[in-house]
């Protein structure tokens, strides 16, 4: 098969993503609406560090690093995660 038969083959047929888009999303799927809501808007706020968002969720049980925050904070960027905004 040719790499273009192959290709139109993968368009037509493309893999289906399983799972969660990024860390964030499954620890926030496993909160309360109303503590989910508190949270996203922590992670919104650019001017609250990563870091301290970060020990507050570990202080809670959840082990959200840095990173994760980060990347789930530029969801919908190119270097963000595949959550929507």
């Amino acid at each position: 098969m040719r790499l273009r038969d192959a290709i139109e083959d993968f368009l037509k047929n493309p893999p289906i993503q399983q799972g969660y888009f990024c860390k964030m999303s499954r620890i926030l799927d496993g909160m309360e609406a109303d503590d989910r809501k508190a949270v996203l808007g922590l992670v919104d706020n650019r001017a609250i560090s990563a870091a301290a968002i970060s020990r507050l969720l570990a202080d809670h049980g959840f082990d959200a690093k840095p990173a994760n925050i980060m990347k789930h904070r530029r969801r919908g960027e190119s270097n963000g995660c595949r959550c929507r905004k």
